[in-house]
């Protein structure tokens, strides 16, 4: 019996001492990083047949952290050109971010959520042929959910960002390849 206390006492230090030389290593790597992203891609909802769109964020990483702004703005293009809606989001997400940094193919791999607001102007004519419209402005708060994955060097990376904005009037979701500039290792 002496043994099995023994040998359980060994075994729970041995986990504890390998818990914090993980912790401590964990602690001395996890630098703060910051950097811009920059995105073209094409959204969609249920209302049109596909935008083109673009977004802008800010991001700042603390270990597993994930804070980001970003604005994204998407335009319907019809025949000749015109836009007909006109969506522009405002995100401020919190996330978990997982950083492979080593190795032949660095990058990561992230998970977000937050706060929405969306505005849309919608064209809205008054007939079949008539060139007379109105534009119609809506504004919603929604749950925007993101996931994005990148590959990395020190000062730029590539990636692709894919998102789902979710409101009561107007849900929209997208995909978008980005450039990514700043401080990533």
């Amino acid at each position: 019996m002496f043994l099995i206390v023994l040998d359980s006492f060994c075994f729970i230090e041995i986990s504890a001492h390998d818990f914090i030389i993980q912790g401590q290593d964990t602690f001395k790597s996890t630098k703060t990083n910051i950097w811009l992203n920059l995105g073209l891609g094409y959204e969609d909802n249920r209302r049109s047949a596909g935008c083109l769109s673009g977004a802008v964020s800010l991001s700042l990483q603390k270990a597993f952290h994930l804070i980001t702004a970003r604005y994204i703005h998407a335009s319907e293009v019809d025949n000749f050109w015109v836009e007909s809606d006109i969506f522009s989001s405002y995100n401020l997400m919190y996330g978990l971010i997982k950083k492979n940094p080593t190795g032949h193919s660095p990058g990561y791999f992230s998970v977000s959520t937050g706060i929405d607001y969306s505005t849309m102007l919608d064209l809205v004519e008054y007939g079949p042929g008539s060139t007379d419209h109105n534009l119609l402005e809506r504004k919603k708060f929604g749950v925007p959910v993101d996931v994005q994955l990148f590959r990395q060097g020190k000062w730029i990376g590539i990636g692709l960002n894919g998102y789902i904005v979710i409101n009561s009037e107007f849900t929209f979701y997208g995909v978008l390849v980005c450039l990514q500039l700043g401080k990533l290792r």
